[in-house]
């Protein structure tokens, strides 16, 4: 890759970077042996520093990669594939088939599912995940002072 996956104002342009990443395996797994190592040291360096009961730990790869050897808990913010896509598409500057890309070089739903100690289902309504989370927020804290 090069000057040209950045924008005239020297930021990364991160729709172009998709669609190349997800067109070419390639390019995907160059990239992944450039900035998991990173994002890996600065994850342990951020948990490190925590100060508060518990931390989350967001991460697209994470049951796929080394970092679920960084966590207690899995908790998966689950929705239907369909949905996640309409999601995706009225929310980012992307085209389906990146987005389909995207989604089918994660690990499947199933296996994503079964790893999981905690499910949200994320295609209910607001209030009712919002409740969820809650619920999970206090049975994190009560495990974290045990």
């Amino acid at each position: 890759m090069g000057d040209y996956i950045l924008q005239e104002d020297g930021s990364l342009n991160r729709s172009l970077l998709r669609e190349i990443v997800f067109a070419d395996a390639r390019e995907r797994e160059w990239l992944e042996r450039l900035t998991h190592p990173l994002i890996a040291q600065l994850m342990k360096d951020q948990l490190q520093a925590v100060s508060s009961p518990y931390a989350i730990l967001e991460s697209p790869l994470l049951i796929e990669t080394d970092q679920k050897e960084l966590v207690d808990r899995i908790l998966v913010i689950d929705i239907v594939e369909e949905t996640q896509l309409q999601r995706t598409l009225a929310r980012d500057d992307s085209a389906e088939a990146t987005i389909k890309a995207i989604i089918n070089s994660q690990i499947p739903r199933k296996q994503r599912l079964e790893a999981a100690d905690d499910v949200v289902d994320n295609s209910a309504k607001f209030e009712a995940t919002e409740r969820e989370i809650l619920r999970l927020h206090e049975q994190y804290l009560l495990m974290a002072n045990a």
